[in-house]
């Protein structure tokens, strides 16, 4: 499970319980968050609107994503591929 909590309170904004791996990554206003959901799915959150709805991201490769990072607009997100 994946708490987003608020900087300045700590108090959550979202729990994405799909969150299945370590490193997520936060945009520049930490309106959307990207991460590795089930089944190494990369997922982005977007924390602003109610539910917090995810999208899964289309990859370019088969194999599994690893430590996603957000661009600072929250528009591109990069991360790595293995095949095992």
């Amino acid at each position: 499970v994946l708490t987003v909590a608020d900087a300045d309170t700590l108090e959550p904004v979202a729990t994405l319980p799909d969150h299945v791996a370590d490193t997520p990554s936060l945009d520049a206003d930490g309106s959307h968050v990207a991460y590795v959901g089930p089944e190494a799915a990369l997922l982005v959150a977007d924390l602003a609107a109610d539910a917090a709805p995810r999208t899964t991201v289309p990859t370019a490769g088969s194999g599994e994503v690893h430590r996603p990072r957000l661009s600072g607009d929250g528009r591109t997100v990069v991360y790595d591929e293995r095949k095992y």
